[in-house]
């Protein structure tokens, strides 16, 4: 199943609640998905935080096929 490309914002880190958010998808299939290298590993940007730049998630999205959680 094709899954539909958000718009992914320009500048702006995108955290795990907005991918959770723009698939209607749980914590822990977003966790899933990086480790089925469905999507890029996250970066660090704080002490407790990870996001991902638009960039790193621009090819996943364009490519990606809703894998089942």
């Amino acid at each position: 199943m094709s899954v539909e490309i958000p718009e992914i914002p320009v500048g702006k880190i995108i955290r795990v609640s907005t991918l959770m958010a723009q698939f209607g998808i749980s914590r822990t299939t977003v966790y899933n998905w990086i480790k089925k290298r469905v999507l890029p590993q996250p970066r660090p940007i704080g002490p407790q935080m990870v996001g991902w730049f638009p960039g790193d998630l621009r090819d996943f999205y364009g490519s990606m096929e809703r894998p089942e959680a």
